[in-house]
């Protein structure tokens, strides 16, 4: 499952999440992965189209795939765009028609477990999060035995674009300079974030500590994907 939203309806627009978005479906499916992309209204700016990424679409999407899954298959789910909460860890995504003083279209960490439980076996589940205020959605994983999901910031902090490479930073910087670049499209999880951690061009030149990219990792260190 792959999501990305550059242009909203209600609130700002971002420049890069559709190619995000892009770039892991062509990743994913290289791996052979059965990969649904939900994205913006600009359909054209996607190599395929699954829908609007509605939190509706989104979650149905999510708990269909996890339904299905058997025990021992992985299921990805990989999302950027904006992302919000109060700063303490009570974070959600943003999808396509959010508005946060109405509290539409929000994607809450606690209702990401919830969807997260509703698998009838035990798949691994990866989550790659490229969104503001991301790490309020690692506690309620920590309990979560079959599950690892890297996250662009801590509760508190920032993601960005990448203009010169025209990706979000943190997906730049995870999926293409590590996963791809430096590790040739396979490696464990725990050693291509180690990398992509210590590489982030955005700690580059500053020490604010909330932009720096968090993990939570319960599938040990020779998960792959």
């Amino acid at each position: 499952l792959v999501v990305g939203v550059s242009d909203y309806s209600q609130i700002s627009d971002l420049e890069f999440c559709d190619e995000d978005a892009s770039n892991w479906y062509k990743y994913l499916t290289s791996r052979g992965y059965k990969t649904q992309i939900f994205g913006d209204k600009n359909v054209q700016n996607y190599p395929a189209y699954s829908g609007l990424a509605s939190e509706r679409n989104v979650r149905a999407a999510f708990r269909d795939i996890l339904q299905k899954a058997e025990t021992g298959d992985t299921v990805v789910f990989t999302t950027s765009g904006h992302g919000s909460g109060d700063g303490k860890g009570n974070s959600f995504i943003c999808l396509q028609a959010c508005d946060p003083n109405l509290d539409t279209d929000c994607y809450y960490d606690k209702e990401l477990l919830v969807d997260i439980k509703s698998a009838k076996n035990k798949p691994n589940i990866f989550i790659f999060v490229d969104h503001c205020f991301s790490g309020g959605l690692l506690d309620e994983l920590r309990s979560i035995p079959n599950v690892a999901c890297l996250t662009a910031a801590t509760e508190n902090g920032y993601g960005y674009d990448d203009p010169t490479n025209k990706l979000g930073a943190w997906t730049y910087c995870y999926l293409q300079r590590a996963l791809i670049q430096q590790f040739g499209g396979s490696a464990p999880v725990a050693t291509v974030f180690e990398w992509a951690q210590k590489n982030y061009p955005i700690l580059t030149g500053h020490k604010d500590k909330g932009d720096q990219p968090q993990m939570v990792n319960n599938l040990g260190n020779l998960f792959m994907i």
